[in-house]
């Protein structure tokens, strides 16, 4: 959302400074430098700040799959086979979550998916539907 309201801020400065007549009304108000200069900052800190915070992301996702790895490691090696494949049931069905979660609200289809491969029946899907946060209750169960 903000960076659309960025790209419309500078739109709209752009915009005047090419359309505003200058004379003698305006010249005490036209400063084209300043606000191309404010324009170019806020646009690049914006930009800075975006990928920064996509990469803060991109690097909590891979830390969460090398997590994941590990966790199942150490079940298979620790666990009894049965215990290991719940706990790994669960630890998938947590990262499709969030993962699904990225795209908008959990629907109709991505709760389907969930059952299509195996990670939930249909009576833990209705349950999950009931509450809150999905990702914290299956990380509860």
């Amino acid at each position: 959302v903000m960076f659309w309201v960025h790209v419309a801020w500078f739109a709209a400065v752009t915009l005047s400074i090419i359309f505003l007549p200058y004379s003698d009304q305006v010249r005490g108000f036209a400063i084209k430098e300043h606000i191309g200069a404010i324009t170019a900052f806020i646009l690049t800190f914006f930009v800075s700040q975006s990928y920064s915070r996509w990469n803060d992301r991109f690097e909590n996702v891979c830390r969460t799959n090398g997590d994941v790895t590990r966790l199942s490691a150490v079940a298979a090696a620790v666990m009894p086979k049965a215990d290991a494949q719940v706990l790994l049931r669960y630890a998938n069905t947590i990262m499709h979550i969030y993962y699904f979660l990225l795209s908008g609200p959990m629907d109709g289809p991505k709760w389907e998916l969930f059952h299509e491969r195996g990670l939930l029946t249909y009576d833990e899907i209705a349950l999950l539907k009931k509450r809150g946060s999905p990702g914290a209750v299956v990380y509860k169960w």
